[in-house]
């Protein structure tokens, strides 16, 4: 994860992660959060509600402190391996 946003609005809580690929996401969903939240949401609420709706976003540009900018990232590694379709 590169980074994780959380926010309150008017319907609830909402959050933003940027990953640097959907697979690393799906991995942490499956094999980590599933198996242990879905147990604690059947003994609180007696089912597991559905999964929250996802959009995926076609990021341009995220930067932090610690990864620099992923979109800088990804062109010198395409530079460098010769992909142009950055």
């Amino acid at each position: 994860m590169i980074a994780h946003r959380a926010y309150r609005t008017e319907a609830g809580l909402h959050y933003v992660d940027v990953w640097q690929a959907k697979n690393d996401f799906d991995a942490l969903e499956h094999g980590r959060l599933h198996p242990v939240v879905h147990p604690l949401l059947q003994d609180m609420l007696g089912f597991v509600p559905p999964e929250p709706p996802k959009t995926a976003l076609d990021i341009v540009n995220a930067w932090t402190a610690e990864h620099g900018s992923v979109a800088s990232c990804r062109r010198a590694h395409a530079a460098a391996s010769g992909d142009t379709t950055v």
